[in-house]
């Protein structure tokens, strides 16, 4: 079977994926992700899952409770559980996954289903395991899930039945710690994991239109209010974000679809550059009405432009526009070198900029990057001096 691609999260009207994971015959399938393009959106489905970190850290999100795994770490979720999986901000993150039906253990007509499969699928058995190597029991179940998911990965002989062995001694491991210590999940929880699936669904179902809080309240027949407060508690954030969340997601499937290579969703704290930004402008609009604005001294390329202003723009209105429209940085670079600029100075963090300049611009332009006051100033001194 061999490793699959991860594809995307095709889901019932109760929110419940559809996607079939491995074959009916053998019904397991193995993944390996990188995390630093894409995000698993939330989801629930039948079948077990494990997430193996393989390159931390990484969050992994069950119901109300977010997990950090580290390098090594790994977590077991349950059948019918709500969950999604995202690269934590400080850094790339990698994991192997696998996804398989309870039956590939054994059928419901099974003493296997009974001792491995019951305790693990009883309305108050735990929703996840947190597994860590320091711990012995949690170890082996490690254990256990790296060498199916390297059976599945490598197809060697008979490599079924070996899959199908190391599963059962983690189920084995599981379902004892099942037993042995249950987590009450009360009918009230349940009720509203329930109807947390429904909305998901129905904003699944509904992405491209005018989404709201009272909609999505609707689908389900809550409040607002109550709907407001089943997100926080359930997913952490609003309705809206998730909505938006979703969106991102689809748009990047359809320019992956498209042909783009890698799509890398950005952290940013507001929807700069856009048209989302319009009221943003309109009240800069309102304030510049009042000010008065002298002719400019020094020539300024505007990014919302990509060269200068003509005699006809207004310094206010290009700054409305500044904050709501695309940002033509390739035509302002072009424009920087038909005016014989040599040397361009990047202020802040990193270097993309200065990245960008030689991909546009090529190596006759020289870009320093600076990112404190001192450096900004130690280069000033420099660049003064070399120019006497």
């Amino acid at each position: 079977m061999a490793l699959n691609i991860s594809s995307n999260i095709v889901a019932s009207e109760k929110g419940r994926e559809l996607v079939q994971h491995g074959s009916a015959l053998f019904p397991i399938a193995c993944y390996a992700e990188d995390l630093s393009s894409y995000s698993v959106a939330w989801h629930w489905h039948e079948e077990f899952e494990y997430v193996l970190c393989t390159k931390g850290p990484l969050h992994v999100d069950v119901n109300k409770t977010r997990l950090t795994l580290q390098t090594g770490q790994g977590v077991f979720i349950n059948s019918g559980v709500l969950h999604a999986v995202e690269q934590a901000p400080e850094g790339t993150a990698l994991l192997h996954s696998g996804v398989f039906h309870p039956r590939l253990v054994g059928g419901m007509d099974t003493i296997f289903w009974q001792k491995l499969i019951r305790p693990m699928t009883q309305p108050d058995a735990p929703p996840f395991f947190l597994l860590d190597a320091l711990v012995p029991w949690q170890k082996q179940v490690l254990d256990c899930l790296h060498e199916s998911w390297k059976a599945v990965s490598d197809e060697p002989f008979d490599y079924e039945n070996r899959v199908r062995y190391y599963l059962s001694l983690a189920l084995r491991l599981l379902s004892t710690q099942c037993v042995g210590g249950r987590t009450k999940v009360s009918q009230q929880e349940q009720i509203a994991s329930e109807r947390m699936k429904q909305m998901l669904r129905f904003v699944e179902e509904h992405y491209a239109e005018e989404l709201t809080v009272q909609l999505i309240a609707g689908s389900v027949a809550l409040s607002e209010s109550a709907c407001l407060r089943s997100f926080r508690q359930m997913l952490g954030i609003t309705p809206i974000q998730y909505v938006k969340q979703y969106r991102v997601e689809k748009a990047a499937e359809l320019a992956k679809a498209a042909g783009a290579r890698r799509c890398i969703p950005l952290k940013v704290s507001g929807p700069f550059h856009t048209k989302l930004m319009h009221p943003a402008g309109d009240a800069l609009a309102k304030r510049f009405a009042s000010e008065h604005f002298g002719e400019m001294e020094t020539p300024v390329l505007f990014n919302c432009l990509g060269h200068e202003k003509a005699d006809s723009d207004s310094i206010p209105a290009l700054l409305e526009k500044q904050v709501q429209s695309s940002v033509y940085m390739e035509d302002t670079l072009r424009r920087l070198g038909e005016l014989g600029v040599t040397d361009i100075l990047e202020v802040g963090p990193g270097k993309a900029l200065s990245g960008f300049v030689k991909k546009t611009l090529g190596a006759d332009v020289h870009c320093t990057a600076v990112e404190t006051a001192e450096e900004l100033e130690a280069f000033l001194t420099s660049w003064k001096e070399a120019q006497a």
